[in-house]
């Protein structure tokens, strides 16, 4: 700003150079110097008066250019923010229509369950379920019987496609609504669904207050 502005001061004191000699020439052929002092001063005043116009002009622009960079710089974080958030939604978004597509076609989405338990007895064995202080059981699953051969290995296998039909209504009895519970897996409390075959008892459940 200040080179600008003595590129300016300078301009103009070359620009009245040549009225000053003009002036200085006519005042050896006869004219007063007093007059070409007076009106020397005169356009150094006007040249002052300019420069200092320019000056403050000068000083107002380059206020406002701060002010908007300052604003550029906050229009740019937050289309930054904006564009983070409309990122998630499209997550969001793509997510939802994810689970309509697989709702037209009339399978049935897999939501996976908040805060759920899950909890395997071998059969003749027993085991205590208990939530922390202040929630209680809510029981989802249980399948008493058999549905794979890696869980529970400690018996003969003959199927892996057995299941105790009353297996969750026992369960539920036990150890629904309750801080905690004893559950036992063998046959006198769930029957025997797959005789000769070695089972397992398989509990999902949730704490909450």
């Amino acid at each position: 700003m200040l080179k600008a502005t003595c590129t300016v001061l300078a301009l103009l004191l070359l620009a009245i150079q040549l009225p000053e000699l003009s002036s200085a020439k006519k005042a050896r052929n006869g004219i007063k110097v007093k007059n070409f002092r007076l009106n020397s001063k005169k356009n150094l005043g006007r040249v002052l008066s300019i420069v200092s116009a320019v000056d403050l002009t000068l000083r107002f622009t380059h206020g406002r250019i701060g002010v908007i960079e300052s604003s550029v710089k906050h229009l740019k974080r937050v289309n930054k923010n904006m564009m983070n958030r409309l990122k998630k939604m499209d997550k969001k978004v793509d997510n939802i229509m994810r689970i309509m597509r697989k709702v037209m076609k009339g399978d049935k989405p897999r939501i996976k369950p908040h805060n759920l338990s899950s909890f395997t007895i071998c059969e003749g064995r027993a085991a205590k379920l208990a939530c922390k202080a202040g929630q209680k059981m809510k029981i989802v699953q249980a399948r008493y019987g058999r549905s794979n051969k890696r869980t529970c290995k400690g018996g003969p296998i003959r199927t892996t496609k057995c299941k105790a039909t009353k297996s969750l209504a026992i369960v539920r009895k036990y150890c629904h609504g309750k801080a905690s519970c004893v559950l036992r897996a063998n046959n006198s409390v769930f029957g025997d669904p797959c005789f000769g075959t070695y089972k397992y008892l398989a509990v999902k459940y949730r704490c909450s207050k």
